[in-house]
């Protein structure tokens, strides 16, 4: 391998840890301390150890990226040249935003899983291809969000903003600083539970029930990494200021009368249970349907 292609390697593996050093940083000091704190490179090419790469970084995200910024728009510096080189990455202001990954809050993702869900218990239905099954689910589905889900993120959001939005993004201290935070997001949840049905009733129509099975596991199992990867935020109270500050009490903390705990399991138990009635009806509805070709019951 020649010194050129080495040097390419090297400017594209530095500028793929730059890009991950904010979700690192903080865990890597100690690793990286050693390294020294400038944003200085040789010309030649960096011996690729781990101690190496993990400094690599952490100079890169605590000293190199805020030097460098070009109003959100910035060019890495080549590892063999103090040049700016032609790799420009678009990253939105990290140091202002804080660590961590910032995505939507995780019940919009559940809403669309959960009209997956209605979609797939009630399959026989929708594959006899009448109206009045199709509509007859939509609504059971529609009925589940109205009653049984809509309300609890509504519920945390005006209650407990900071916590529901897992400390990102919205850095004022309620929703009603938001003034259209509420509609935006009830549009987005109810599009999304009906979204989730109609795709997978188009799907599930193709033959493809088991796409639509894996679709929603993996929401769910984006969900359940998304509690607990993101702990140190998902497991405190308060605005973000307080969370900032290391001034927000922990999620089970219940002096003063905090009813936080008490709610979350009460809304918990009731969209569970609520969920689990729902697709009993719905396969029961399905289970002694005859299906078109097939000349016997369904015992599924």
């Amino acid at each position: 391998m020649g010194v050129l292609e080495k040097r390419e390697i090297s400017r594209s593996l530095f500028s793929n840890l730059i890009l991950l050093s904010p979700f690192f940083k903080g865990r890597l000091g100690g690793l990286a301390g050693n390294m020294g704190t400038h944003c200085s490179f040789s010309r030649g090419i960096p011996p690729f150890s781990w101690n190496t790469i993990l400094s690599l970084m952490h100079m890169g995200s605590r000293r190199c990226l805020p030097k460098i910024r070009q109003s959100g728009w910035f060019c890495m510096k080549d590892i063999s040249s103090r040049k700016l080189r032609s790799t420009c990455v678009s990253l939105l202001n990290l140091k202002e935003k804080g660590a961590g990954i910032e995505m939507v809050q995780i019940d919009i993702p559940i809403a669309f899983a959960l009209g997956q869900i209605f979609a797939d218990a009630a399959r026989k239905q929708l594959l006899t291809g009448r109206p009045e099954y199709y509509f007859s689910a939509l609504a059971k589905n529609n009925l589940f969000h109205i009653f049984f889900f809509s309300w609890i993120p509504v519920y945390f959001l005006v209650n407990y903003f900071g916590w529901e939005t897992t400390h990102m993004w919205w850095r004022k201290d309620v929703v009603t600083d938001y003034p259209f935070f509420l509609p935006v997001f009830l549009i987005a949840f109810f599009f999304s539970a009906n979204s989730g049905f109609w795709l997978s009733t188009f799907l599930i129509r193709k033959g493809k029930f088991l796409f639509v099975r894996a679709s929603y596991a993996g929401i769910f199992l984006y969900s359940f990494l998304w509690v607990f990867g993101l702990w140190k935020r998902t497991s405190y109270l308060g605005s973000y200021k307080e969370w900032a500050q290391g001034t927000a009490k922990r999620a089970w903390d219940t002096s003063g009368g905090e009813p936080f705990l008490y709610m979350l399991f009460f809304s918990i138990i009731l969209w569970f249970a609520a969920l689990v009635f729902f697709i009993i009806i719905l396969r029961a509805e399905g289970k002694n349907l005859i299906l078109k070709g097939d000349k016997r019951k369904s015992t599924e």
